[in-house]
């Protein structure tokens, strides 16, 4: 009997405890078993209107030609700036000075073997000497002090001599190779070589780029007011203008970028207003945000668009040409909520929020815009107020708990 009453009593337990697990997942889990999480917190979010336009880029640009062909070599690379009189680039001539190379390289080790052996020996005058008279003068004074490890070297180091200059192609004649003679081939022959080189020293300072795309000496600055309004159907339509410029530089004193905004997104905009222009690349890549002065606007019966003027960020967009553009119309700080939660109570747009205590309440809003799935309202003023006609009412706040689906409660409600 008393193993029934347990058995009777522990399965009592278990359902107890079963029972408050269920209660206590559905307090603390309320969306997986109803329709009880209906309220969440708005979002700071950074509203942006955005126009879209095509915009191209015209700098200061200076060209830099090479007066003969051959393979370049940029010292400075792509998007560094430079000074007045630095080199930029090396032109290779096309002349073969294969051979003249292989004959410095073989003089330059040479000479570097004699710097070796020049750091242990006493020679009075070195220049004059010989790699034989080196090595022989010193196996000599080895000999008179016994070193006998000394000697051993030398007579490797006079293997290893005679090797290097049996494998000596030039035009004097080894066994009378001195440093002296060696020395004077090599000032020679590096005379040669540069005769085959040509450098390009820059004389300008700014940002060098060999990205050269034919526009450069038709979108110039200083023509910037002289540029025809259809200047966008033409680069559509053409290639830049071919040339043979090595790179060029780009002074990043100012630039501009011409705006075209297509008919169906014009803004009425006037000259010497500032707007934030947002430049990116193909793929909606973000590259640079600038506020720019508008400066000039051109325009004819049939095409318009507008001149901006830039003196900073060039770094950014000193290899692009033609940009796509967003003119940012609009920007403020708002609080984002689901579109679904803006109701219409007693004449006021707005959104009922669980107060502290649990009691539903309207809030009204100010819907500055919204799309399919948000709503983006005012923040309202320093003390979280918004004017609806000749009144002021307080508008909800980062963390106000707003009522996702309104039509699932009641105003006077007490929720948990």
């Amino acid at each position: 009997m008393k193993g029934y009453q347990g058995d009777i009593k522990r399965k009592a337990i278990l359902f107890i405890g079963f029972v408050f697990l269920i209660l206590l997942a559905l307090n603390i889990f309320p969306e997986l078993f109803g329709d009880n999480n209906i309220y969440m917190v708005p979002e700071a979010y950074e509203y942006k209107v955005r126009v879209p336009a095509q915009g191209i880029v015209v700098r200061d640009e200076k060209l830099y030609f090479a007066n003969t062909e051959g393979d370049i070599l940029k010292v400075v690379k792509e998007g560094e700036r430079v000074r007045v009189g630095q080199r930029v680039a090396d032109i290779l001539l096309l002349e073969d000075t294969t051979d003249l190379k292989e004959e410095l390289s073989q003089i330059e080790n040479i000479l570097n073997f004699y710097d070796e052996m020049l750091a242990g020996n006493g020679d009075d005058n070195p220049l004059n000497s010989n790699g034989v008279d080196l090595l022989v003068s010193r196996l000599h004074q080895q000999l008179l002090e016994g070193d006998y490890q000394g000697i051993n070297d030398t007579k490797e180091s006079i293997s290893l001599y005679n090797e290097t200059v049996q494998n000596f192609s030039g035009n004097i004649e080894g066994s009378g190779i001195t440093t002296e003679g060696l020395n004077e081939r090599r000032d020679y022959l590096l005379s040669r070589i540069s005769q085959f080189n040509k450098s390009i020293h820059s004389l300008n300072s700014g940002i060098v780029s060999y990205e050269v795309d034919g526009w450069e000496e038709e979108l110039v600055v200083d023509g910037i007011n002289s540029i025809e309004a259809d200047i966008f159907n033409r680069v559509q339509a053409e290639e830049g203008k071919g040339n043979n410029a090595v790179f060029k530089i780009i002074d990043d004193y100012q630039w501009y970028l011409l705006i075209d905004i297509a008919d169906e997104n014009q803004v009425d905009y006037e000259i010497g207003d500032s707007l934030d222009v947002l430049i990116t690349t193909e793929d909606k890549r973000d590259i640079v945000e600038i506020r720019m002065p508008l400066v000039e606007i051109v325009e004819d019966r049939e095409d318009k668009f507008y001149i901006l003027r830039g003196t900073s960020f060039l770094e950014k967009v000193f290899d692009i040409r033609f940009a796509n553009v967003e003119i940012i119309d609009l920007k403020e700080d708002t609080l984002r909520v689901p579109a679904a939660a803006i109701v219409e109570i007693d004449g006021k747009t707005g959104v009922k929020v669980k107060e502290f205590y649990g009691v539903v309440t309207f809030r009204p809003v100010e819907v500055l815009a919204m799309d399919e799935r948000y709503a983006y309202v005012s923040k309202g003023d320093n003390n979280g107020y918004i004017e609806i006609g000749e009144e002021s009412f307080r508008t909800i706040s980062i963390f106000s708990e707003v009522i996702g689906k309104p039509n699932s409660v009641n105003l006077g409600d007490i929720l948990n």
